[in-house]
C-alpha cells in the first residue's frame, strides 16, 4: 500500500491549457497571467491581484510594497511554515515571534497585541492549514495600533470567513499555488489587495522594480522606479491556474468530505484543530490529529512504515536548527504543544478508500498501545 500525503489534481484540461500556451510562442509572463489575475480578482472580490512565482515571493513582494525593511519589526507566529519567517529576514526586517492557540493552531489578536512596540511595522498572522484567522479582530488591532496587516493566507484559497472568500478583505493577503494547495500551478503565488497603490507597486517589484512591463514603445530604456526582483511566473503555469480556479470549490468540498470521514473514524481517540464559528469554510491544506507527545513519533513511524505518507507541520521556528540561535530563550507553550503532538494525515487528492485505510492503520496502532 502506498498513500501519498498529497497528489496534484491535474487532468486533460490542464494539459490542454499548457500546450495551447506553448503553441502560441509566448510562454513567459504575459496575457494569460493577466487573465489569471483577473480570474482571481473575480473569485475573491479582491480589487488587485499580482501573481508571482511562489508563495514566499508573494510575502516578500507584499512587505516591500508596504515599505517594510531594515529596522522594522514584523510580528509573526512561530507555528508556521518557515517561509513566513525567512521572508521577513530576507528583507532585513526583524521577525518577532508570538505564540498560537493550541486549540485552533492559529495565533490571535490578543497574542499579537502583547508584542507590539514602537518598532512594529506589520503583523503577519498565518492561516494554519488554510483555516482563516480572526480577520475582524486582526483588522481592528492593526487599525488601532497604526500598523500594516499582511495575512499569510498561503493555504487559504477556497476558504471563507463569515461567508466571504479569503483574499478579498481590507488588508493585504498572500496565496500560494504550490502543488499541495487547493489551487495548484505547480509553483506559484499571489498578492491580493484592495489598494491600487500597493497593487501597482507589487507589479513593479515582481519585475525587478521596472516602471512597466518591457515594451520598446513605452519603456525603451528599462526604467526602474522601485527595488525589485524577478518574481515573474510563466503563462504556462497561469494557464494551468485558470483551469484550477474553476475547480477550487470542488477541491475544497472533497477535502472537507475526507476530513469528516477522518473525524468520524477517529472520534474519541484524538483531538483535532478546533474550527471557530467565524470559519464558514476551511480549505484544509492538511488535516491533523493531536497524539500524546510521547507517542506521536511512534504513530508517525507506524503510518510511514505501512505506506501512509504523513507530515509533521510544524516544529515551531524558534526550535528549528538554524533559527533557534536567533530566538534564544524563547518558550511558546501553544506552538510547542501543537509542534510536539500533531501529525498531518494524507488528504489532498486522496480517495475515500485511502482515508479508510489510514483510519484502519491508526486504529490498529491504538489497539496495540
Amino acid at each position: 500500500m502506498r498513500i501519498s500525503w498529497t497528489k496534484p489534481d491535474f487532468g486533460e484540461d490542464e494539459k490542454k491549457a499548457a500546450i495551447e500556451v506553448v503553441n502560441t510562442g509566448w510562454v513567459t509572463q504575459g496575457k494569460v497571467t493577466k487573465r489569471f489575475e483577473e480570474g482571481i480578482e473575480e473569485y475573491t472580490s479582491a480589487k488587485d491581484v499580482t501573481v508571482v512565482n511562489n508563495g514566499t515571493a508573494a510575502l516578500i513582494t507584499a512587505m516591500l510594497a508596504h515599505g517594510i525593511g531594515k529596522g522594522d519589526e514584523v510580528i509573526v507566529p512561530s507555528l508556521t511554515f518557515i517561509a513566513s519567517i525567512n521572508s521577513i529576514i530576507s528583507i532585513g526586517a526583524t521577525p518577532v515571534l508570538i505564540d498560537s492557540d493550541p486549540k485552533i493552531w492559529n495565533t490571535t489578536p490578543d497574542l499579537a497585541r502583547e508584542k507590539i512596540t514602537p518598532k512594529t511595522k506589520a503583523i503577519m498572522p498565518v492561516d494554519v492549514g488554510g483555516m482563516p484567522i480572526d480577520i475582524e479582530g486582526f483588522e481592528k488591532l492593526a487599525k488601532e495600533e497604526g500598523v500594516v496587516l499582511i495575512e499569510d493566507a498561503a493555504a487559504a484559497p477556497g476558504g471563507e470567513y463569515k461567508g466571504k472568500k479569503m483574499g478579498g478583505f481590507d488588508h493585504t493577503s498572500t496565496f500560494s499555488f504550490h502543488i499541495a494547495k487547493s489551487l495548484q500551478t505547480i509553483e506559484g503565488g499571489c498578492v491580493l489587495t484592495n489598494s491600487d497603490e500597493i497593487g501597482e507597486k507589487c507589479k513593479s517589484i515582481r519585475n525587478h522594480g521596472m516602471s512597466a512591463p518591457y515594451s520598446a514603445k513605452i519603456n525603451l530604456h528599462y526604467d526602474y522606479v522601485n527595488y525589485g526582483l524577478n518574481f515573474r511566473i510563466t503563462d504556462i503555469q497561469s494557464a494551468i491556474g485558470l483551469v484550477q480556479l474553476s475547480k477550487v470549490d470542488k477541491q475544497v468540498e472533497h477535502r472537507n468530505k475526507l476530513v469528516r470521514m477522518y473525524k468520524e473514524g477517529l472520534d474519541g481517540e484524538f483531538e483535532f484543530q478546533t474550527v471557530p464559528d467565524y470559519v464558514t469554510k476551511h480549505p484544509y491544506l492538511f488535516f491533523g490529529i493531536m497524539a500524546d507527545a510521547d507517542k506521536r513519533d511512534s504513530l508517525a513511524k507506524c503510518l510511514v512504515n505501512n505506506g501512509a505518507d504523513i507530515r509533521v507541520c510544524w516544529l515551531p521556528a524558534h526550535l528549528q536548527a538554524y533559527h533557534k540561535s536567533l530566538f534564544k530563550g524563547l518558550f511558546l507553550s501553544g506552538a510547542e504543544e501543537v509542534g510536539n503532538r500533531s501529525i498531518e494525515l494524507p488528504l489532498g487528492g486522496c480517495t475515500e478508500e485511502e482515508v479508510n485505510d489510514v483510519v484502519k492503520l491508526i486504529k490498529g496502532w491504538v489497539k496495540n498501545q
